[in-house]
């Protein structure tokens, strides 16, 4: 009987243990604060031809709503307040509209306290012929 005990004892710690609640998912939607930026320029043949590195990129803060992505851009001379809509395209990218411009973003990372975005823009940041020069940002953003 001692035995019989011990064996469901066991049983239902197993069981109690397989139904842990799985953690939720990091959330896009919230407020980040840039950290840095990678520029990668590539030619009309998608050959990179340099890249730079920034710290303090442009953009002071982000908010990123279920429908929404609002920023302040922010340098010596001008500061401005712009927003757009967002499509989120499953839990991996959303376009961003923005000064007539359709933006299609990668979420390269996505954790509680860290966003890593990468997006292309064609150069100069105006629709260009298909096959033209254009350029990849990679942004990192904390909460």
């Amino acid at each position: 009987m001692r035995h019989l005990f011990l064996v469901s004892l066991l049983s239902l710690a197993g069981v109690l243990g397989a139904c842990k609640k799985n953690d939720p998912e990091p959330a896009l939607e919230g407020h980040w604060t840039p950290e840095n930026s990678t520029l990668y320029y590539y030619d009309g043949a998608g050959t990179l031809t340099h890249q730079e590195e920034r710290a303090g990129f442009q953009y002071s803060k982000m908010a990123i709503t279920k429908d929404s992505l609002i920023y302040r851009y922010q340098n010596t001379n001008v500061m401005m307040l712009n927003s757009g809509p967002i499509i989120r395209q499953g839990t991996s990218s959303f376009s961003f509209f923005s000064f007539n411009t359709t933006y299609h973003v990668l979420i390269k990372e996505l954790t509680d306290d860290k966003l890593v975005l990468r997006f292309k823009i064609t150069v100069p940041p105006r629709p260009t012929a298909p096959g033209g020069p254009y350029t990849e940002h990679e942004e990192i953003y904390s909460r």
